[in-house]
Formats: C-alpha cells, structure tokens, sequence
C-alpha cells in the first residue's frame, strides 16, 4: 500500500537530509584537513647544546678532587606479600531479544484527504481574495488622490481666471472712467471757449439802415445767408481695422471751412454708441460744422465683430470745404 506523509513528515525528512548532507561535508572536511598541513620532509628533532671546553685557555690552580666512589650495600629482597585469589566471574546475564522494528504504514481516511485539499483550497482562495481587495483598495485610493488634485487645480485655475476678469474688468473700468473724464473736460473746454455761440434768439444785428441785406440785387425774402459747406469722413485710431457698411455724407449751408474730428465708439454690433467732438485734431470749433459732424457720425455703421470688445473707440475727422 502506498503511504502519504503529512507536511511536517515531509519537512522533517528535508531536513534530516538536509542535516546528513551538512555532518557528512564535516566529517570529510575533517579527514582531508591534515593533508593540507603535513610538511614533507617532517621536522626533525631539536638539537642539544654541548659544551666541549678549551684545554689550552683553561685557567686556575686547584684540580678539581677524585670523585668519590659510592659504597654499595647488599640490600635482601624483601619476599612478595601472598596475592589475594581473583574474584569469580560474575554470571552471564541472559541476553534480552532486542524488539523488532516493524514498518508503521499509515493510512488516511480518503474523506480526511479530501476535506484537507478543500481546506487548502479555500485558503488559497482566501488568499487571493485578500490581495484582491488590497490592489482595488490601492486603486481606488491612488484614483481618490488623482480626483482630488485634479479638483484643487481645477478650483485654483478657476480662482486665477476670475482674479484676471476681475482686473481686466477694473482696468477696463478705469480706462472708461478715465476716457469720460476726459471727453467731459473737453466738452467743458469746448463749451467755454464757444460761449453763448448755441444761445437761442433771432435777428441779423444792426445794420445801420434799413434796406434788404445782401447784394444789391438779391431776393429780399431770402433766408439763407451763407453759401453751403460739404465735408467726407475719415476713420482712424482703434476703428481701422473695422469695416465701413455706411458713411453718409454731410452737408452743411455755412461758409466756414476747416478740419473737424469727432470721437466716436462702436458696440460689437458696428453701431455707434458715442459720439462727442475733440478739439485734438480739429482745426476748428465752428458749433455749426461740429453739430453737422456729430450728427452724421451716429449714422455711421461699422461691420459686426462678436469678438471685438464691450465699446472700440477711434476718430472720424470731417475736412468741410465751402463750395
């Protein structure tokens, strides 16, 4: 019959092999050590250091005396004492049959085989449900981690983009107030230097005598004292780059002439939003040809940008010529 060890006969019979092979590579060691030491030829024996003297350079006086001869005294053997009879033997004792060894043979129930194979089984397979777990585990942690540092740059790029709008959106602030600002001391400058140019009221002053005013042969019941001035617009500044749809032309009955630039805005719509006169530019301050100027700038129209800013200011200058 075949016979199953168990794991620990089967790790005690390694390890008494193991133990064997260890004492036998000792014992040869062991015997074969000598033959690494012997010396050939072997060491002889030490020397013995006589002393031969030297008649020749001995010196002194006194010879040393005879020597003297020991006296020998006949000594009588002492008889040998009577040697006491040897004990008996001690009887045999009666040889004990040594036991016989008889082979163990070990047999397992074919129930115990099989419920410790299940048993290994499902360790194993405890095992590898473990590191199973372990690695998801892992996982899910490492994509936790990688979620979260996605998150705080995400809320870090967000918070960087609404400090930058923030700041864009005060500068652009500023450089509108600024540009009020400025447009309105110009107004107030333009209106101061203008006067009481736009006051209401009638009449042609004085004229010393009565008569009709104009050339000697005119229509008395004319109401138009001046000829007519015509002016084109001109785009520049921040509006070059924005095409022109409508440019109408501007007509003025007046008899002054000179150069007239109005600053003017466009929404992304390429309408107009503002329109105010500026004296940089300008050649004159005619109220005359600056209101004819800003009221033909609002008629404008400029092509459509939807990614052009809130409000693209530049100039338009009118040059009026008296025809």
């Amino acid at each position: 019959m075949n016979t199953t060890l168990s794991e620990s006969e089967i790790r005690g019979d390694r390890t008494g092999k193991i133990t064997a092979g260890i004492g036998t590579v000792l014992i040869l060691l062991l015997l074969i050590w000598p033959i690494f030491f012997f010396q050939n030829p072997p060491p002889g024996q030490p020397g013995i250091l006589v002393n031969l003297g030297f008649v020749d350079v001995g010196q002194g006086d006194e010879n040393a005396a005879a020597p003297v001869q020991p006296q020998v005294t006949e000594v009588e053997p002492t008889p040998p004492a009577p040697a006491d009879p040897p004990p008996p033997p001690p009887p045999a004792a009666d040889p004990k049959p040594a036991p016989q060894q008889r082979d163990v043979i070990v047999t397992e129930d074919p129930s115990e085989v099989a419920l410790r194979k299940q048993k290994a089984r499902e360790e194993a397979a405890r095992q590898a449900e473990d590191r199973r777990r372990r690695q998801e585990e892992a996982a899910d942690e490492r994509r936790r981690q990688q979620e979260a540092d996605a998150e705080r740059r995400r809320q870090q790029e967000e918070a960087a983009e609404r400090r930058r709008q923030q700041e864009a959106a005060a500068a652009a602030k500023r450089a509108a107030e600024e540009a009020e600002r400025r447009r309105q001391a110009e107004a107030d400058a333009l209106k101061g230097q203008l006067g009481g140019a736009f006051g209401q009221g009638s009449g042609n002053g004085n004229t010393g005598q009565s008569g009709n005013q104009g050339v000697d042969d005119g229509d008395p019941n004319a109401d138009r004292l001046s000829g007519i001035s015509t002016g084109s617009g001109r785009v520049s500044g921040g509006l070059g780059g924005r095409g022109v749809l409508a440019s109408p032309p501007v007509q003025e009955n007046s008899q002054v002439s000179g150069t007239v630039v109005i600053e003017v805005c466009v929404n992304p719509d390429g309408e107009i939003t503002k329109a105010n006169y500026t004296q940089n530019g300008s050649s004159t301050a005619d109220p005359t040809l600056v209101a004819a100027a800003t009221k033909n700038a609002r008629r404008w129209r400029f092509a459509a940008n939807p990614m052009a800013p809130a409000e693209q200011c530049g100039r338009i200058s009118y040059n009026f010529k008296v025809q």
